[in-house]
């Protein structure tokens, strides 16, 4: 575990050098973990090699439908990218490490994993606003969580 954010957290610094395409991205998402609502934020390092790798780490506020209650949800993982096309789409896979706080209704941490594909569309040539649209499972302890969940969201890139 310890290795693992490790090795993000040196992808982090490194991707911040010379070889990076575009600069920091931070995001607001909007999605659904099972049927939970997921409402939460993200940080993006720069896409290096030519547009084709990044690091993630994102951070949710999930409230169940049923029952009312909420928990935390956290993400840290890698970005393999096609690069742009045309200046304007991004197709992309990330995969990576969870972790969710209090998901069972007990006070404790419950660690898993996650794949997903997305679709970024950027406003214009050159705009540091785009759209995404994500789709992936998760892995994890908590069986009502595992499967299939979808986010949609707004990036911004400084």
């Amino acid at each position: 575990m310890k290795k693992i954010m490790l090795a993000i957290g040196i992808i982090f610094i490194i991707t911040t050098g010379v070889f990076a395409e575009k600069s920091i991205s931070l995001g607001y998402e909007i999605g659904e973990i099972g049927n939970d609502f997921i409402m939460g934020g993200r940080i993006t390092s720069p896409f290096v090699f030519g547009g084709s790798a990044a690091a993630r780490i994102s951070g949710d506020a999930v409230w169940n439908k049923t029952d009312g209650s909420s928990y935390g949800f956290f993400r840290a993982g890698l970005i393999g990218s096609s690069g742009l096309i045309n200046k304007v789409i991004r197709l992309y896979g990330e995969g990576g490490m969870s972790l969710l706080w209090n998901a069972d209704g007990a006070d404790r941490l419950v660690f898993g994993g996650y794949g997903l594909f997305g679709f970024e569309f950027f406003t214009g040539v050159n705009s540091p606003l785009s759209y995404f649209i994500e789709m992936g499972t998760l892995g994890g302890s908590v069986s009502r969580l595992t499967g299939f969940n979808t986010r949609t969201g707004l990036s911004v890139y400084f």
